[in-house]
């Protein structure tokens, strides 16, 4: 993570810090963005979470362990309401902002197999909406971006 940080600062001429966090743990959110907010206003928020289960294969929904669909859950939107939480004040403050949150058609359509994943998706998907048409009145942006694939490193 450090290395993209580094090419994306040598790239922009711009300072570029990478933090981790667990994205299921409200703690570690709020505490990153403790740091965050310290260097000033969050201009732009990408909230790309996705969380893995065991297998990435398709499983009965009888075989799915709750503690699985709890972190699917907490990582693709209590994460993204968390981060949500952290910018909003300052966005609203300022009157400009925009918030993206990235999805799949997981969440548009129930998938067999995938429910972990589709309610995760599915919820994360509800939240934007509801943040889009509360805070667009104050300049703020909020959107739901379905990627149907991996991203990461080229």
């Amino acid at each position: 993570m450090s290395r993209f940080a580094d090419e994306i600062a040598r790239e922009e001429k711009a300072q570029v810090f990478a933090i981790r966090i667990d994205c299921s743990d409200y703690r570690s959110v709020r505490e990153a963005f403790e740091g965050v907010l310290s260097l000033g206003f969050v201009e732009v928020l990408v909230y790309n979470a996705y969380y893995q289960p065991v297998s990435s294969h398709p499983t009965t929904f009888s075989d799915i362990k709750i503690d699985s669909f709890e972190k699917s859950l907490a990582v693709s939107s209590l994460g993204a309401f968390v981060c949500a939480q952290q910018v909003l004040p300052g966005m609203v403050e300022r009157r400009r902002g925009t918030i993206l949150f990235t999805g799949r058609s997981a969440s548009l359509s129930g998938i067999p197999g995938f429910s972990e994943l589709c309610c995760g998706k599915f919820a994360l998907r509800a939240l934007s909406q509801c943040l889009s048409r509360e805070f667009q009145s104050v300049g703020v942006h909020v959107a739901h971006i379905i990627i149907d694939g991996v991203i990461g490193p080229p």
